[in-house]
């Protein structure tokens, strides 16, 4: 997949102490920051899928400060429009450091997920005959197998892997998916908890 730069809409708020920042196009868009990561400009923040071809999503220049909103991540990818609010940032000011404290406790506590690397049909065994891959309760750690995904009668894992909110050790808290169900990319499939 093709992989290019793009920069976000940027405007400052009102009061002057933060931004909001926008959707540069129409898309669908992944892996935003979360409330309370640090923002420097020029810093990947997500990517936006245009027909098919991957954007990375920079921070513009003039924007630096701390995440204090977000759009919802309960879905790894989120269709936007141009000019949509895709998360708000403040500068880092002492009376904003105990509300970012406050946002990153809300989100470690907040779900994880595992989602599906691209449009295909998830399976939770290797066969109908064996047992699944994992089950709710199981403990995992990095680059395990959680089930597998078939594109075009061919089979890829769906592994757990090294990423903002994955733990190296977690433990399956729910399967959100049926076997042999269809899933679109970036869909949740697994949900974690550390």
């Amino acid at each position: 997949m093709e992989v290019r730069a793009m920069e976000l809409l940027s405007k400052s708020s009102a009061d002057g102490e933060g931004w909001s920042l926008h959707c540069p196009a129409v898309g669908r868009v992944v892996d935003l920051p979360m409330p309370g990561v640090r923002l420097v400009p020029g810093q990947q923040c997500g990517a936006i899928d245009i027909l098919g071809v991957r954007h990375r999503l920079l921070v513009p220049s003039g924007v630096a400060g701390f995440v204090t909103d977000s759009v919802d991540r309960s879905q790894r990818l989120h269709s936007c429009g141009y000019g949509e609010v895709l998360f708000t940032a403040q500068e880092a000011t002492d009376a904003v450091a105990s509300a970012f404290k406050t946002a990153v406790d809300a989100a470690e506590t907040a779900g994880h997920y595992i989602s599906a690397p691209q449009d295909g049909r998830f399976y939770q065994r290797p066969d109908p005959d064996s047992p699944p891959f994992v089950q709710v309760g199981d403990e995992i750690e990095y680059g395990r197998t959680v089930g597998l995904l078939e594109v075009m009668k061919t089979f890829s894992p769906v592994k757990y892997t090294e990423q903002p909110g994955h733990p190296p050790r977690a433990k399956v808290k729910a399967i959100l998916v049926d076997d042999n169900a269809d899933v679109e990319d970036g869909q949740a499939l697994i949900e974690i908890e550390s």
